[in-house]
This record gives C-alpha cells, structure tokens and sequence, in this order.
C-alpha cells in the first residue's frame, strides 16, 4: 500500500513537472508567465516543479552547495546520499533566508528587459517601493529561473 503511494506521489511529481515545461513552452508564454507559474508551484509547496524550473546554472549551484554539505557531514561521521534536487526540496521551504530568493507572496511586473534568450523581470512586491530583479535565462526554449544561491 505505501509503495503504492510513493509511486502515484512520484507520478504526480512527474505530470506536475511537465505540465510546467509545457506551459513554458506555450507560444504565448514568455518569461513572466513561467515566473507566475513557479510563483503558484511555491504556493502550492511543489518545490520539485521549482527546482526544475531553475537553470542549469543555479542547479549547479546548489549542487556545489550540497557538495560542501556533504563534506562536512562525512567528517561527522553523517552519510546521506539525497540529490541536490532532493536536499533543495527538503530545505529551501523550511529556511527562510532560502525560501526569500524564491517566494514573492503578491508582486506586480513593472518591466521586463529582454536580450538574446535573457530576461530580467522587475518585479514589486505589495507594500514594497523598490523593484526587485528576477533574472531569467531561455535554456532548450524553456524559460528558466536562474537565481544565484
């Protein structure tokens, strides 16, 4: 029974995450569209669909991140073999300093400049004067969150 359920929680996972590729790859779906879509995933605490909408730069990133983790953690005598996709899942939702670089509760897009497969997204969170700048990278003709950790 609960192999079961890992299997349809895993299957959910998986549509969840191609649902999002495939609204990113929508004719009419630029970067703030795909920025709105992972603002809803977050809402909806499906931080594999944020991970996976990261670029490959930010997921090196925090790989290189976990690497150190995990070095400390073994002079500690600690072993854990999650993936980085798995550590940034568990994680990010529950540090608020991580969850920051992501969430934005209630925003308006004030601009978005865009160059040769690059965007910046303006955004301004509700109550807040400044803009703050979401940097977005087209990767295989997907928009993708490339936030620096």
């Amino acid at each position: 029974m609960e192999r079961s359920r890992a299997l349809l929680r895993s299957a959910a996972t998986l549509l969840c995450g191609s649902l999002l590729a495939l609204a990113a790859t929508a004719d009419d779906d630029g970067p703030e569209q795909v920025y709105s879509g992972s603002q809803v995933a977050i809402a909806e605490e499906r931080w594999g669909a944020v991970y996976d909408g990261l670029s490959r730069r930010a997921q090196q990133s925090f790989e290189d991140a976990m690497v150190h983790v995990a070095q400390h953690m073994a002079m500690l005598g600690i072993t854990d073999r999650r993936s980085a996709r798995d550590w940034f899942i568990r994680v990010v939702p529950k540090t608020a300093q991580l969850r920051a670089l992501f969430e934005v509760k209630e925003y308006s897009v004030s601009s978005v400049d865009r160059k040769d497969g690059e965007a910046v997204l303006h955004v301004v969170e509700k109550g807040k004067a400044e803009s703050r700048a979401i940097r977005m990278v087209e990767e295989d003709r997907l928009w993708k969150l490339d936030v620096g950790l």
